[in-house]
């Protein structure tokens, strides 16, 4: 294996210059780029790094003869060759000017192609809104041409979006649409495919009967292909569904045959899934040793291959393991490496995960304060999730609007092409009749044919204004339903512990405190113990609902609710925060005020975690229908502009302001270097949107 990479580490340069030699001397340049572009997946399946070379040597013939096919191409393949080595944010700026390249030729094959990439890329990152919109451009590109082939898999990928965001009657659609189209063409494997992905859906919904039916009729036809791989990956699909049934020992059957066909045929991905959920099994057991041998074999798998995402899902079950057996450092090393390597690749949704495994983790070692940045950590980038789940259907009519007016160009290209034909016929006519009144109808014409043009045109501007006042105004109106049923959640989360947990635990205590033991006994010592224990789960509960949906708001209102956290900051010693109200109105809706409440929270945290700052001031005041929040610390500041671009910085700034939208109000940050932070803040106090 190694013997094979040195020789094509060292001998590539050298064949790519006999063939760059030989080729120039008896083909063209345009000829030697195709070339060169359909080897590179050979290339690429050996290795990255030299697919890379090659592919640039193939760039740089096709820049230089302004070969613009060739260009992007070859721009597409090394965004491929990028991604291989891990360089996502430079494969994604390659795929983005192929993408344009393309678009100027008219290539809308490849070009549906370069699209799909891209979509795959936002997908790997869990960003499903955009990768949804890749997709479906993609899918718009592929129908133009009529590729039923690759009509068929994005119709599928963009079922799996649709699945992984949990919208399952649109998922199945897709899915149905692409189980058509596979059927009409006979593709076998790709049948099975999709009876696959629609068991995954009743899975989903535990409708188990109907999943272990789909999976099977997805086996039988990979089975009937002798297709190794797929056979592999149905019998983990199968395993997973006997797993959630109960049936354990039925699930290790099919995962230990997955993992002898994987082995047998140097499946590495198959053989680490096998082993992943062979490990799941021995951990539902209790039995941690053989659990943590299948984990770190998984572990090593995946680093063989390079895959970032079953490494990282690797690392938090090793934690996992390590946390229930007590190893805090193990798990603590794991976790952090986990999150490491989901940060540096995207992945959000992991990196949410393992925030909230580290604040389980601290919180079981009773150190309470680390608990507590990881649960906010974990809040904040849910939070940013859920919003960005929230804006799918904006960009699902983003995506139609765009489809249906390149459809209108091309209807309005179409009559204008009538039109000038006729215009063409009229004139050959009436040259021979009368030149002069023939002039003077054309006059007319075009001048009624201008103004009714611009009269559209007008139209069609004012129509698209309205257009956009009702998408903001929607925008709006969901995302304050989804904050809205956010925090009625929450509400009853945290009613349910205080109700249900809280009363339950004092009962415990009170009938442990009755227990009759002898005060020298170390029974004693026992009972004393459980009691302080329970003590400190009673207050853990109401620190949780206080958090989930805090009480204090009800009982003194909103400025007072700032003033008494402020207190709880200022009494470490750590910071001075200080309130001033000016005449500020009273917010009648509660919605509102948990809002506003969460914010102003955000910001103080964001400040003790960031600014180094001594000094904080909040000034509240407003009129009869504006409640107004000037926010100020004397921290070190930052670049307001460069920190909102920033993936993992921005998405804190943007989710403020996002919350004070939903409500109808408007936020600025100010900020430079060295110079603090001011954040100015209005909101309605009539739950109206304010006017600009």
């Amino acid at each position: 294996m190694y013997l094979k990479i040195f020789i094509i580490l060292f001998f590539s340069p050298l064949i790519f210059c006999s063939v760059m030699f030989a080729e120039s001397s008896s083909v063209s340049d345009t000829a030697l780029v195709n070339r060169m572009n359909e080897n590179f997946s050979k290339i690429l399946q050996e290795n990255a790094d030299s697919a890379k070379y090659y592919i640039e040597g193939a760039l740089s013939i096709a820049r230089k003869s302004d070969y613009k096919k060739g260009i992007a191409s070859s721009l597409n393949n090394l965004g491929l060759a990028l991604n291989e080595k891990r360089e996502y944010n430079k494969a994604l700026e390659h795929y983005m000017e192929a993408v344009a390249v393309f678009e100027e030729i008219k290539c809308y094959d490849k070009l549906s192609i370069t699209l799909a990439n891209i979509g795959n890329f936002f997908f790997a990152q869990s960003n499903y809104s955009r990768a949804l919109e890749y997709f479906k451009s993609s899918l718009f590109y592929a129908r133009a041409v009529k590729d039923e082939k690759r009509i068929a898999s994005l119709l599928g990928n963009i079922g799996i979006i649709y699945y992984n965001m949990g919208i399952y009657p649109q998922a199945l659609d897709y899915y149905i649409q692409a189980l058509n189209i596979r059927q009409k063409l006979g593709d076998k494997k790709g049948i099975a495919y999709v009876y696959n992905n629609i068991g995954s859906i009743y899975d989903e919904q535990k409708n188990y009967v109907k999943s272990l039916e789909q999976y099977n009729k997805s086996l039988e036809i990979r089975r009937e292909l002798d297709d190794k791989k797929g056979i592999a990956s149905c019998l983990i699909n199968i395993g997973v569904t006997y797993s959630n049934t109960g049936n354990q020992e039925k699930a290790l059957e099919c995962f230990n045959e997955s993992y002898a066909i994987a082995q047998k045929i140097d499946f590495k991905n198959g053989v680490a899934f096998a082993l992943n959920n062979i490990g799941d099994i021995f951990h539902k057991k209790g039995q941690y040793d053989k659990s943590l041998e299948c984990y770190l074999k998984t572990m090593d798998i995946y680093n063989t291959i390079k895959d970032d995402k079953g490494l990282t899902v690797a690392y938090i079950n090793i934690g996992n393991i390590n946390k229930e057996k007590g190893n805090f450092e193990s798990a603590l090393k794991f976790y952090r490496q986990a999150i490491e390597i989901a940060k540096n690749a995207g992945f959000r949704d992991l990196v949410r995960n393992v925030y909230r495994k580290l604040a389980e983790l601290y919180s079981g070692e009773k150190k309470f304060r680390q608990a507590f940045e990881y649960f906010n950590m974990y809040a904040a980038l849910n939070d940013s999730i859920l919003n960005q789940s929230a804006y799918k259907q904006i960009a699902d009519m983003q995506v139609k609007y765009e489809v249906a007016r390149k459809e209108q160009e091309i209807q309005l290209l179409r009559k204008e092409k009538e039109l000038q034909g006729l215009q063409v016929k009229q004139k050959q006519y009436l040259i021979y009749w009368l030149l002069g009144i023939f002039a003077c109808i054309i006059i007319v014409a075009w001048e009624r044919f201008n103004s009714y043009r611009q009269k559209q045109h007008n139209r069609q501007l004012l129509m698209q204004q309205k257009t956009d006042r009702m998408v903001l105004e929607s925008e709006r109106k969901m995302l304050a339903k989804i904050i809205e049923t956010e925090e009625n959640e929450r509400k009853r989360f945290a009613k349910d512990l205080h109700d249900g947990l809280g009363p339950l635990l004092s009962s415990i205590k009170l009938y442990v405190n009755e227990l009759s033991i002898d005060r020298n006994s170390n029974d004693a010592e026992l009972v004393k113990y459980t009691s302080e224990l329970i003590d400190e789960a009673i207050g853990s509960t109401r620190l949780l609902a206080n958090n989930l949906m805090p009480t204090i708001l009800e009982d003194y209102g909103l400025i007072e609710a700032v003033k008494l956290f402020s207190d709880k900051i200022s009494y470490t010693g750590i910071i001075n925060i200080i309130i001033n109200n000016n005449d500020a109105p009273v917010i009648s809706n509660k919605t509102t005020q948990i809002i506003i409440y969460r914010v102003i929270l955000e910001l103080i945290n964001n400040t003790l975690r960031h600014a180094r700052a001594n000094s904080i001031t909040i000034d509240f005041s407003g009129t009869h229908d504006k409640f107004c929040i000037k926010y100020t610390d004397n921290g070190i500041g930052f670049d307001v502009e460069a920190t909102m671009k920033q993936v993992d910085k921005g998405l804190g700034l943007s989710n403020i302001i996002q919350r004070i939208n939903s409500i109808g109000g408007a936020c600025k940050f100010t900020s430079k270097p060295g110079q603090g932070v001011t954040v100015e803040i209005s909101v309605p106090c009539n739950g109206k949107s304010l006017k600009n």
